[in-house]
Formats: C-alpha cells, structure tokens, sequence
C-alpha cells in the first residue's frame, strides 16, 4: 500500500508546486510527485500524529 492508514491532517506543496507533502496519524510523511501521482518517498522516524 502506497497511501496513509489513517487520516491525514495536512497536506502542503513545495515552492514550485510538483511535490505536495501529506502527514497524518498514522505516524508518517509522504512525499508525491503531481504529475505521475505516485508516492515519491516515505519520510521514516516519526514517533507520534505529524
């Protein structure tokens, strides 16, 4: 599974647009690419709800 496994509290975009970052409870960030909207990186580490 790419997605979240939980709710996701927020998604942000970098400067140029074509990598949002979404965060959630399930302990993770997630790095996607907008035009192929596939999941780029999982940001590992987090301990509690980002």
């Amino acid at each position: 599974m790419t997605g979240h496994t939980d709710v996701v509290n927020t998604v942000a975009f970098s400067p140029d647009g074509r990598t949002p970052a979404s965060a959630g409870n399930d302990h993770s960030v997630k790095l996607w690419d907008v035009r192929s909207r596939r999941l780029l990186t999982t940001l590992p580490g987090h301990t509690r709800t980002v």
